[in-house]
């Protein structure tokens, strides 16, 4: 078939800032709060490490929104890069195929990934009949649509 030939684009798929920011408000509020205290001097003592620990939060929150996560989709399998760097990577042939549970999160099996964290994908396997999951926040797409996308890209290279 001539469809199983085309290549599959590399695809970056970052968490919007409007469902980024949801998450980080409240790093951002507790930020701004400690960084208050510290410089007007609430608490004596522990002014300098306030303020500190204020502004980590601060530019920890900043960097996020400016830079989110994004979910990195090509033909050798998926990964999640962050601003500190690469989290994981799950090669194609390692995954089962993705599906949608509870709505939102996109689930497969991975026996990989389940060597690597034997806990978390008990919990998993308990919950969701899966060895990890993701929440389907990246590049706007629902958890439907992210699992068909990531079927469609693991289909691609097993047939390659």
């Amino acid at each position: 078939m001539m469809y199983d030939m085309v290549e599959l684009p590399r695809r970056e798929l970052p968490v919007r800032p409007r469902t980024s920011l949801a998450g980080w408000l409240p790093v951002v509020l507790a930020g701004a709060l400690a960084l208050a205290l510290g410089v007007a001097g609430g608490l004596h003592g522990a002014r300098a490490l306030l303020a500190a620990v204020g502004l980590i939060a601060l530019a920890a929150a900043g960097v996020a929104l400016v830079r989110p996560p994004t979910l990195v989709v090509d033909a050798d399998g998926l990964a999640l890069r962050t601003p500190l760097g690469e989290r994981w990577r799950q090669r194609w042939s390692d995954c089962g195929e993705f599906r949608t549970w509870r709505g939102d999160v996109v689930v497969w099996t991975a026996a990989p990934e389940a060597a690597r964290h034997p806990r978390s994908a008990a919990t998993w396997r308990r919950r969701a009949d899966a060895d990890t999951g993701l929440v389907a926040q990246f590049g706007g797409l629902s958890a439907t649509d992210l699992a068909a996308l990531l079927n469609r890209y693991r289909g691609a290279a097993l047939r390659a």
